[in-house]
């Protein structure tokens, strides 16, 4: 069984699809990795690059440089003084709610090049300020997997959660529960397991 590109609709069917394939013990087709480096593993294969069409974000904190001002020097009356200060200090304030909006932990989206699914890892080749980068995660680390619709969330032992979105993100979903939970897959994936007993 390939992944075959598809429209929405189909995208879901063949999750489904995958998924029940993959309960009753069945292969997925490898496909050739972009570079060899994405399968390091004895026994790892790919069974599917997706190019483009997807969202990447991951659950991070961020460090944001506060540039308090300087002091300042004001010549005024009392009034004018005053109201430079009161200014100044509520001024003050808004920057420092900002920064911490700022810095807080949220979705931070980063452009996806493509994504490489794996028997063992996925992979995404993100494109950062130094060029493109391949990222993976080891499905042996993933504590949590949630599909919710068109996003695939994946939460990590030690690392921040990863988001993926788009059309094939339920496919995904379905390859990873099977090669992360085995027979416990269902339980990760409960929306393709019902689909697939409707089916």
């Amino acid at each position: 069984m390939a992944l075959h590109n598809t429209s929405s609709t189909d995208a879901w069917a063949q999750a489904v699809s995958t998924h029940a394939h993959l309960l009753a013990n069945g292969r997925l087709t490898q496909v050739d990795a972009p570079t060899p480096a994405l399968v390091p593993e004895p026994g790892e294969y790919a069974v599917a690059v997706i190019p483009g069409g997807m969202t990447f974000a991951r659950y991070a904190s961020a460090q944001v440089v506060y540039g308090g001002t300087g002091s300042s020097l004001v010549v005024g009356s009392q009034p004018f003084v005053t109201g430079y200060v009161l200014g100044s200090l509520f001024q003050r304030g808004r920057r420092r709610r900002r920064v911490r909006r700022e810095a807080a932990p949220q979705w931070r989206p980063t452009p996806l090049l493509r994504v490489v699914v794996t028997t063992r890892r996925l992979w995404c080749e993100v494109a950062t300020d130094t060029g493109p980068t391949w990222l993976n995660f080891n499905y042996d680390t993933i504590a949590d997997l949630r599909l919710d619709g068109a996003a695939l969330v994946l939460s990590f032992l030690q690392a921040e959660p990863l988001r993926l979105s788009g059309e094939l993100a339920p496919w995904c979903a379905a390859v990873i529960a099977h090669y992360r939970f085995g027979p416990s897959a269902p339980a990760a994936v409960p929306a393709l397991h019902a689909a697939a007993l409707a089916g």
